[in-house]
């Protein structure tokens, strides 16, 4: 019997059952002049999440300040990873797609990597433009913390890109959240690098969520000004920053 299961489960199952192992990376060598395809799909706007002390203040705005946010995450990517030895880093929109759902390029089957049949025609393509990794990066809720009692737990999630405050006590904290799911998949060898256990931090949520220790609090907490909004800002790219240079040590190492 033929078992296939997407990158996306296996990461889910494998935090919650430490037994289950995914093939083991395979070797790596990435030559010069190697393509990086990046695809972004965020919203342009921030947004401002507030836990509040009870479920009751709690609540979501979204702010029309346009960040230009894709444009500059590609550009923290490019910076970073066009480092190395004649890289090139382009948009995969550029091979006609826009979106690209959760289970990725790569699936496993039979405890091997294998293409999603889903995307094979343009898995060729990309190959035969010297694009071996694609990285894709997603806007999606991100889990924040829980409130446990004897007998249940509410979950609280950053509900996008933008400001997370939270009220303990009286006292507000505030922090940038870089909402994202990232993955990076190589294509030739076939090997998701997020799924390597020191590439995980890509995806935790302590990093994503960044805490601002010198946020000015709001004159108005309900109605921040774009201003208000800078240090934010300034906090999600250096946390993009962080993803992409993790990316780029781990590709620097396959020299």
């Amino acid at each position: 019997m033929i078992k296939s299961f997407s990158l996306f489960f296996l990461i889910t199952l494998l935090s919650a059952c430490a037994s289950y192992e995914l093939p083991p990376e395979p070797d790596i060598t990435l030559p010069k002049n190697t393509k990086i395809a990046i695809l972004i799909n965020t919203s342009s706007s921030p947004k401002h999440t507030h836990i509040g002390a009870t479920p009751f203040s709690n609540f979501v705005k979204e702010y029309d300040y346009d960040w230009d946010i894709q444009n500059n995450i590609f550009k923290v990517f490019k910076g970073a990873l066009e480092k190395i030895q004649d890289y090139k880093v382009v948009d995969l929109r550029d091979y006609g797609l826009d979106t690209l759902e959760p289970t990725g390029l790569i699936l496993v089957e039979n405890n091997q990597w294998k293409y999603s049949e889903t995307h094979s025609e343009l898995i060729k393509e990309l190959l035969k433009d010297n694009v071996r990794l694609v990285i894709h990066i997603d806007e999606k809720p991100t889990y924040f913390t829980s409130n446990c009692g004897a007998y249940s737990c509410i979950t609280y999630y950053s509900e996008g890109l933008g400001l997370v405050s939270r009220s303990v006590l009286g006292v507000k904290s505030y922090y940038a959240s870089a909402s994202y799911n990232i993955s990076a998949e190589l294509l030739d060898p076939l090997y998701p690098i997020t799924a390597q256990k020191e590439m995980r931090s890509l995806n935790n949520h302590r990093i994503k969520n960044k805490l601002l220790n010198n946020y000015k609090v709001p004159k108005m907490f309900k109605n921040i000004t774009e201003d208000e909004f800078e240090d934010v800002k300034k906090g999600v790219l250096e946390q993009m920053n962080f993803f992409a240079m993790h990316i780029y040590y781990y590709l620097k190492s396959k020299l």
